[in-house]
């Protein structure tokens, strides 16, 4: 366990590399392991970083709500409602591809 009051951070570090620091200068607060996974919050938000996979499941709703909403993948994107789905738009909505299948 670290204090650096000149620098007014606070950090605990176990052995094997997992980290939490509170840095009031740099106005963060970041969480890591020895993995490389990360997670950080500053002044432009939240920011989560991993080497692997990120799940995120909920037994109840899960939401998503942004100004602008972006997801992007590089290989291949699915997505999938067991009982229905529904894509809408009050402006313009555009459907993209270099050959597109409805049904």
């Amino acid at each position: 366990m670290l204090f650096d009051d000149d620098k007014k951070i606070y950090s605990v570090e176990t052995p094997a590399g997992k980290k939490f620091t509170m840095d009031e200068d740099a106005g963060e607060v970041k969480l890591e392991d020895e993995h490389g996974n990360k997670l950080v919050m500053d002044k432009d938000g939240i920011k989560i970083e991993s080497k692997g996979k990120i799940e995120m499941k909920a037994t109840q709703d899960f939401k998503v709500e942004g100004l602008n909403v972006e997801v992007k993948a590089s290989a291949a994107y699915k997505a999938e409602g067991g009982a229905s789905a529904a894509l809408s738009s009050n402006g313009v909505t555009t459907v993209k591809g270099s050959m597109v299948q409805i049904n």
